[in-house]
C-alpha cells in the first residue's frame, strides 16, 4: 500500500493518485460540511455541532478499520477516501443527494409555519456521513456497496470495519439502481431519457443507428446547463435529417446504473458526461475526454457544434459524418431553421 489509510478528496492532487487504472476499490465516505441554519438552536459553531462529532467519528472508523484490514491482508488494494458535501459534482455522480430531501424539509417547515401549525417540526432527515464501496474488478462493470447514515450512526462503532470485512470475504449484494424498463420518455426537443435496465435494449441492440449518451444529475447545476446545450444538439441532428441514422439519449446516473456484461462504463467521477457508441461496435463506446486548461470535459461545452466536431473527429466519415457534408448541410438551413434550433420551448428549460 503506497497511500495514506485515508485520504481528504481533492480534485487536482488527490484525484490522480486515487484513481489510476489500476486501482479498482475504492471506499468513500461522504461527509456534511453544509448545515441549515433554521433555528436558534443551530447557532453554535460547526465544529461543535452534532453534525461535525458525527463526521469526526465517522472518519476515525474507516481509518481504523482500513489500518485493521490492511494489517490482516496487505495484498488487498483499497484507497479511501473523505469527500466533503462541497464536492456536490462527486457526490451527484454516486448518488449521494442531499439537497432534495432539504428541498422538501424546507418547504415543509415554511408549509407549518404559513398554517401556523401547531405540531412539532419534523426534524432534518440526514443523510451523511455515508459510506460506499466501488468496486471495478469485475466484468459486469462498477459494483456499489452503501452503508447508510443510520447503518453508521445507530449500530456499534464497528458497524464501518464489519462493512468494509464483509465486503472483502464476499458476503454483501451490489446495489444496482434503475428507475424501472418504462418506454423512453421523449423531450420536446427529442432528446430520449433511458433508464439502467432499458440501456442494453435502447443503446446495444439498436444495430441501425450511432447512439449519443449524455449522463447526468438533475442536481448538478453544470448539468442543467449542459442539457440546454444537449436538447440544441438533438434538434440540429434534426433539421440536419442526421436523425435517421443517430439516436439523442440522456439518463440519470444517480437513479440508474449501467451494468452490462457487454459493455463497461468507466468510473464516472463527474458529470456531465458524453458517449458515442458507434454503429456496427457499440461495445467499444468512446468517452468525449477532452480537457480544457482547467481540466474540465464536456461540462465546458457551450455550443452544440462542438459536439459534432468531436463527432465527426472520432467517427472518421461514416455514414458521410464529414466535416464537409455539416458544412454543406448548414448552408442549406433557412434562417428560421437556426432560430428553431436555437429556440428553447418551456419544457426543454425545466427539464433536464
Amino acid at each position: 500500500q503506497c497511500t495514506p489509510p485515508v485520504m481528504w478528496y481533492d480534485r487536482k492532487s488527490i484525484a490522480p493518485l486515487a484513481f489510476p487504472i489500476y486501482r479498482q476499490v475504492h471506499a468513500v465516505l461522504f461527509v456534511n460540511f453544509h448545515r441549515p441554519k433554521l433555528g436558534e438552536e443551530l447557532d453554535e459553531p460547526f465544529f461543535d455541532s452534532e453534525d461535525s462529532l458525527e463526521t469526526r467519528a465517522a472518519i476515525r472508523d474507516l481509518r481504523k478499520a482500513v489500518i485493521h484490514h490492511r494489517r490482516k491482508h496487505p495484498l488487498d488494494d483499497m484507497v479511501a477516501l473523505v469527500v466533503p458535501s462541497t464536492e456536490t459534482r462527486i457526490m451527484n455522480t454516486f448518488g449521494i443527494d442531499i439537497w432534495r430531501p432539504l428541498d422538501e424539509f424546507i418547504e415543509s417547515s415554511l408549509v407549518a409555519k404559513n398554517e401556523e401549525e401547531n405540531r412539532a417540526t419534523e426534524p432534518y432527515p440526514k443523510i451523511l456521513p455515508s459510506l460506499l464501496v466501488t468496486d471495478q474488478r469485475s466484468h459486469r462493470g462498477t459494483q456499489r456497496y452503501y452503508l447508510d447514515f443510520k447503518d453508521i450512526a445507530e449500530k456499534k462503532p464497528s458497524a464501518v470495519q464489519h462493512f468494509i470485512a464483509d465486503f472483502w470475504d464476499g458476503r454483501l449484494q451490489p446495489e444496482i439502481q434503475s428507475q424501472g424498463t418504462q418506454d423512453a420518455v421523449v423531450n420536446e426537443s427529442g432528446v430520449q431519457s433511458i433508464t439502467g435496465d432499458t440501456f442494453e435494449s435502447m443503446v446495444l441492440d439498436q444495430t441501425d443507428k450511432h447512439t449519443l449518451l449524455y449522463l447526468y444529475a438533475p442536481t448538478c447545476g453544470h448539468c442543467k446547463r449542459f442539457s440546454l446545450l444537449w436538447n440544441e444538439l438533438c434538434r440540429l441532428i434534426k433539421y440536419l435529417k442526421w436523425d435517421t441514422f443517430i439516436d439523442v439519449m440522456k439518463m440519470d446516473i444517480t437513479n440508474n446504473e449501467i451494468v452490462s456484461k457487454r459493455f463497461q462504463l468507466e468510473t464516472v467521477k463527474s458529470v456531465p458526461e458524453v458517449y458515442y457508441f458507434p454503429l456496427g461496435n457499440k461495445e467499444q463506446a468512446v468517452r468525449f475526454d477532452i480537457l480544457d486548461e482547467f481540466g474540465d470535459s464536456a461540462g465546458r461545452l457551450s455550443d452544440p457544434l462542438d459536439v459534432l466536431d468531436w463527432l465527426i473527429d472520432i467517427s472518421e466519415g461514416e455514414d458521410g459524418l464529414t466535416e464537409e457534408a455539416l458544412i454543406n448541410l448548414l448552408e442549406e438551413l433557412e434562417p428560421e431553421d437556426f432560430h428553431k434550433v436555437e429556440g428553447m420551448s418551456q419544457e426543454d428549460t425545466t427539464t433536464v
